[in-house]
C-alpha cells in the first residue's frame, strides 16, 4: 500500500549523473553568460508550477532592510559585481564568494517571533493549530528545532520497511540511509522536497511524513501543518 511516488527517486541517468536545469535557467544563464547548460541526454521533466520562484530573492543577514537584493535577476558572474559592488578576481573570487554566501538570510517571516514561533497576534487559527501539532502529534520538532526548524544532524527513517525493493530505471529503490535535517525556514520556497525531490508539495510532504512516523494525522490536521509551514 506504500505510494510509488513515495519511493526514492532515481537519477534519471544514475549510470552517468550530472545536474539537470530547467528551461527557464538554461535560457537565462545562456543569455547573461553565453553558457549553455542543456544536456544532450536528459531534459528536467518537473512542470514549471511545481518550482520555486525564478529567479530566486536573496536576503542578506547585515542588511535586512535592503529586501531582494537579487533585484529579480539571476545572479552569475556577469551581473555580481553591478549588483554587489564587490569586485572580483581569480586569486581571491572564491573567498569574495564565501564571505557571501555566509551573509545569505532566510527569507522574511513576519509572524514569527524572535524565538521563530508564531506570533499569536499575527497568525492565523489554521497556523497556530499547526503549530501545536508541529510540536506535539505530529513530533516534527523532534528534529527540526526552532529557530532555524533543523537540528543539523542525519537520521535515518528507515522507509524502506515499508515496500519492497523495486528497480527503477537501472537503479535499485531500496534503504535511503540517513538523511540530514534540513532547515524548514522559508521552506514554502523551495520545492520540491526531501533529499532527492521526491516529495512535490508541502501537503505531500505532510502525507509522506505521516506514513513513515504513523502518526494518524486526519485531513484538517494535516492541512494546518502545512498552514504553519508556509508561515515560517
Amino acid at each position: 500500500m506504500w505510494p510509488p511516488g513515495f519511493l526514492p527517486l532515481p537519477h534519471p541517468h544514475h549510470e552517468a549523473g550530472g545536474m539537470v536545469f530547467p528551461r527557464f535557467l538554461i535560457r537565462e544563464t545562456l543569455q547573461q553568460t553565453e553558457r549553455d547548460l542543456t544536456r544532450f541526454d536528459l531534459d528536467f521533466d518537473l512542470p514549471d508550477h511545481f518550482l520555486p520562484e525564478f529567479p530566486a530573492p536573496i536576503y542578506l543577514t547585515t542588511r535586512l532592510d535592503l529586501g531582494d537584493v537579487s533585484r529579480g535577476k539571476l545572479v552569475t558572474l556577469s551581473n555580481f559585481t553591478a549588483l554587489f559592488k564587490n569586485i572580483l578576481e581569480r586569486g581571491s573570487q572564491v573567498h569574495f564568494m564565501a564571505e557571501f554566501q555566509a551573509l545569505l538570510d532566510f527569507p522574511p517571516a513576519p509572524k514569527l517571533d524572535v524565538f521563530g514561533k508564531l506570533d499569536p497576534a499575527r497568525a492565523s487559527a489554521d497556523e497556530l493549530r499547526g503549530q501545536a501539532l508541529f510540536f506535539g502529534k505530529g513530533r516534527c520538532a523532534t528534529c527540526h528545532a526552532p529557530p532555524y526548524y533543523t537540528d543539523n544532524l542525519m537520521h535515518n527513517l528507515k522507509v524502506e520497511r515499508f515496500f519492497t525493493v523495486v528497480t527503477i530505471n537501472g537503479r535499485k529503490a531500496s534503504a535511503d540511509g540517513p538523511i540530514k535535517t534540513f532547515p524548514l525556514r522559508g521552506i514554502k520556497d523551495s520545492p520540491p522536497y526531501l533529499h532527492d525531490g521526491r516529495l512535490l508539495t508541502l501537503d505531500d510532504t505532510v502525507e509522506f511524513f505521516n506514513l513513515v512516523l504513523q502518526l494518524k494525522l486526519d485531513h484538517q490536521e494535516k492541512a494546518d501543518l502545512v498552514a504553519f509551514m508556509r508561515a515560517l
